[in-house]
């Protein structure tokens, strides 16, 4: 399941959506996918703000990796490894980008 699918099935079948706004895991991952768009679009926006929203992003990816470890989920596992490896590379380039 992609995230976006994800997305569209917690807010399409509850009664109260602003419970699930508000959720913690729900609201970090919302704000740092928009913070990540906002830096896409604007190439003059901090390099700072996008390595925060990727470590806050890298944070949800590593929780679903050890669910994934701990259900013994090889798609889910493999599912990560992108965001995982552009993260790494990003970071390796880090300070060529500033």
């Amino acid at each position: 399941m992609f995230v976006f699918q994800t997305l569209f099935e917690i807010f399409s079948k509850t009664e109260n959506r602003l419970d699930n706004f508000t959720h913690p895991i729900i609201l970090v991952g919302l704000l740092s996918q928009f913070v990540l768009l906002v830096g896409a679009v604007n190439l003059k926006m901090n390099k700072t703000l996008n390595a925060i929203a990727i470590l806050l992003l890298g944070l949800l990816v590593l929780l679903f990796i050890m669910i994934s470890v701990l259900s013994l989920n090889l798609k889910m596992f493999l599912a990560t490894l992108p965001f995982l490896s552009i993260s790494v590379y990003f970071f390796w380039n880090f300070k060529k980008l500033e």
